[in-house]
């Protein structure tokens, strides 16, 4: 966001939290922002900060069929391509 305020770049960047509530997630953003602005002697527009929150949740990280399968080819795929590259056994 300060890179925004530096470059005069106008867009809105959205920031993901997983694990905090929209306020908790909002203050920290802030906090650091202002304290890093100030720093750079650079001016920070708070209406700017953006959180989504909605990745919090029981549902989140849980594995789909299509997930599952999708690590499995890779599991499989992964290991007989790591034994087509295997050094020759020794004797």
């Amino acid at each position: 966001m300060l890179g925004q305020c530096t470059s005069a770049y106008d867009t809105t960047i959205i920031g993901m939290s997983a694990a905090r509530d929209s306020d908790i997630q909002h203050k920290i953003t802030r906090e650091l922002a202002v304290d890093t602005a100030d720093m750079l002697s650079v001016q920070f527009d708070e209406s700017k900060i953006v959180v989504e929150v909605g990745f919090i949740g029981p549902g989140y990280a849980l594995p789909s069929k299509e997930g599952e399968n999708a690590a499995k080819m890779f599991a499989t795929l992964e290991s007989a391509y790591a034994s087509l590259r295997a050094p020759p056994a020794r004797e």
